[in-house]
């Protein structure tokens, strides 16, 4: 999740489920767009999907000043819808982080989408004596 007027890099690839050429924030979100490229089940997919106000008041209390974008809105073949935020592992202990975290999450349940959930760096392995 990030806001909609960001100026972070990115790359550009051109996905079919996709609908044609999308920007990708990290590695995170690129290796994951690519997953669901190749994932039989998804139908289609969206990515940086703008977050629209709300005409309701979120239960949480926070809303961003400005708007901001969901990483993916994901439809399956069998019609079920998702939301997945790609975020960096380290990044989930910041304050700021949860609350754009959180009102996503509110603002899909809002929106009828009750599969929301976080895509994250896989976890290096450590060896522990």
């Amino acid at each position: 999740m990030r806001k909609s007027s960001t100026k972070e890099r990115y790359s550009t690839l051109n996905l079919l489920k996709a609908g044609g050429p999308c920007r990708l924030f990290g590695d995170i979100q690129k290796a994951f767009a690519i997953k669901l490229e190749q994932d039989k089940e998804v139908r289609q997919f969206q990515v940086n999907v703008l977050l629209a106000p709300l005409d309701i008041e979120l239960p949480k209390g926070w809303t961003p000043e400005e708007p901001f974008m969901t990483d993916f809105l994901i439809e399956y073949t069998n019609g079920n819808k998702v939301i997945r935020e790609a975020v960096q592992r380290a990044d989930l202990n910041r304050l700021s982080v949860l609350k754009k975290l959180d009102y996503s999450y509110w603002y899909w349940q809002a929106q009828g989408i009750s599969d929301w959930g976080l895509v994250v760096e896989k976890k290096e392995n450590l060896d522990v004596d």
